[in-house]
């Protein structure tokens, strides 16, 4: 059993806090579809990483700022198979004043969307991918989440899925449980997770919280 002190926690979204997958595949999928672009070579570097990076890796002949709007509408218009993971609504529920904040390669107006979609708690802090210039595998997205809750990175506990999830949040500075896997995907990541109901938190003292896992 792990066991931190923390005084904040960051959560990514797809894939940590919603079950997301085949919704964003078959998103990109159409995409795909649409702008005659392979679709593997995307499905091979889409996790965790924005869409606008996607697409100027791999069609940077197209306009970005219209290719990042069309898949902002299709993440809206076909997000209904999105699900919250298992445990999530309720351990978000259990964190009643422990600073907390989503952190997602999804626009604003998607994360939002989604989150309503799955019924999940909505957190006073989303960063976006559209709030920072550098986003996931970079520090950027981290760094803001903690400075605008007004923490330090040490003191905040990350939960991501993606391999460059986990190296923004390590590169922040942030500690880092993995959710997803039978092994770490990262060596520095802290433990991994499978479900939310492995883990209690408690408040420990003044803006102090101890997070206990039992995977």
């Amino acid at each position: 059993m792990g066991i931190y002190n923390i005084k904040a926690i960051l959560f990514d979204m797809d894939g940590t806090l919603v079950q997301s997958l085949s919704e964003v595949e078959m998103i990109w999928s159409k995409w795909c579809e649409m702008q005659n672009v392979p679709i593997q070579h995307v499905l091979e570097i889409c996790h965790g990483v924005r869409s606008r990076d996607v697409i100027l890796t791999i069609a940077p002949h197209l306009n970005v700022e219209e290719q990042v709007q069309l898949l902002d509408d299709l993440e809206v218009q076909h997000s209904g198979s999105a699900q919250a993971l298992f445990g999530a609504k309720e351990f978000l529920l259990s964190l009643n004043d422990c600073p907390w904040a989503v952190v997602t390669s999804a626009s604003q107006r998607v994360a939002y969307h989604r989150m309503s979609v799955c019924g999940l708690k909505i957190p006073d802090l989303i960063v976006g991918s559209d709030d920072v210039q550098d986003g996931k595998p970079h520090p950027s997205p981290y760094l803001m989440a903690a400075e605008r809750l007004g923490m330090k990175t040490k003191d905040c506990l990350v939960f991501e899925d993606s391999y460059a999830g986990i190296q923004s949040a390590l590169a922040a500075g942030c500690e880092v449980i993995q959710i997803g896997g039978q092994e770490k995907i990262h060596p520095s990541v802290l433990e991994v997770i499978n479900h939310w109901d492995e883990i209690k938190i408690d408040k420990i003292g003044m803006n102090a919280f101890e997070i206990k896992i039992n995977s």
